[in-house]
């Protein structure tokens, strides 16, 4: 997968690169792979960022963990307001386009 954007609901126009908010990473250490599909994706403020997730849309995996990030006070506030505004993400796989929300809230 290739994450591209995260951003409110309510303002599309409004949008952040996906690894804004502390998403687990594969490698926290590597260098983050850019992907520029071409002048009207940058304009757009499309930037694709290779996930290091080795992912094919339609193949069954085994599951595993991915990585086992601890969330700090900090990261969790960051969460909680992208969750309370609604924020949403994209991400790519197999250059398929995918869309939903960074989560939603629950009772306690």
């Amino acid at each position: 997968p290739e994450p591209d954007q995260v951003g409110p609901y309510n303002n599309p126009q409004e949008t952040y690169n996906y690894y804004e908010l502390p998403y687990c990473k594969t490698d926290p250490n590597a260098k983050p792979e850019h992907k520029w599909g071409g002048l009207g994706e940058v304009l757009e403020g499309n930037e694709l960022i290779n996930s290091q997730l080795d992912l094919k849309f339609r193949m069954d995996q085994e599951s595993k963990v991915i990585c086992s990030d601890k969330l700090d006070d900090k990261k969790v506030k960051q969460f909680t307001t992208a969750v309370q505004g609604h924020y949403w993400y994209e991400l790519f796989v197999d250059d398929l386009p995918l869309w939903g929300f960074v989560g939603e809230m629950g009772g306690e």
